[in-house]
């Protein structure tokens, strides 16, 4: 192959490793830099803490640690505020777990659910009780596996959202749980 080509072909490779993820944390980080409201940081914050997610798990964890940090009593009305603390709260007790740092993982997660709770955001909690019976069931707790798996099917019901039903889950866990009897 020639130099040209080899050069072509790797130049392709690497515009297409360029993703529009990279593009959106490029783009949170200019407008970042340029606003002074705490509610456009926040947003920016959970942005680049979700883009980086699992592909940069130490820079995900530092802007969900920026966003929960930006929390401020005076916004306990503000349910979008609210939400997005809550979110930070959920990717650092997820994060942590993936990072092998299981010991804070609960307290941010149930933090997460205790601010969801708040406002009622029945979606967003259902995804947090997902992560708590996740999390559980792999510690090796089915009994609180299930109790918050149950919680997950229960909100689901009432959301009429049947995709996070997943009775199969409910149905391994419970496995798991007579294995380990």
């Amino acid at each position: 192959m020639s130099i040209v080509a080899t050069l072509i072909f790797s130049f392709s490779l690497f515009s297409t490793a360029f993703t529009q993820e990279d593009s959106i944390i490029i783009e949170c980080k200019i407008k970042l830099k340029s606003t002074q409201s705490i509610k456009e940081k926040a947003k920016f914050y959970y942005e680049l803490s979700e883009n980086y997610g699992f592909k940069n798990l130490d820079s995900s964890l530092v802007y969900a640690q920026k966003l929960v940090n930006l929390y401020d009593s005076d916004f306990d009305k503000d349910t979008s505020f609210i939400k997005l603390i809550a979110n930070g709260y959920n990717n650092i007790g997820v994060l942590n777990r993936f990072a092998g740092k299981i010991e804070n993982t609960f307290s941010y997660l149930f933090k997460a659910a205790e601010m969801l709770e708040i406002i009622n955001d029945k979606p967003s909690l259902t995804d947090t009780y997902n992560n708590i019976s996740i999390i559980y069931s792999q510690a090796g707790n089915y009994s609180k596996s299930l109790e918050y798996r149950y919680k997950v099917v229960k909100l689901s019901k009432e959301l009429n959202d049947f995709a996070k039903r997943n009775f199969r889950e409910v149905f391994r866990i419970l496995e798991r749980y007579f294995r380990a009897s």
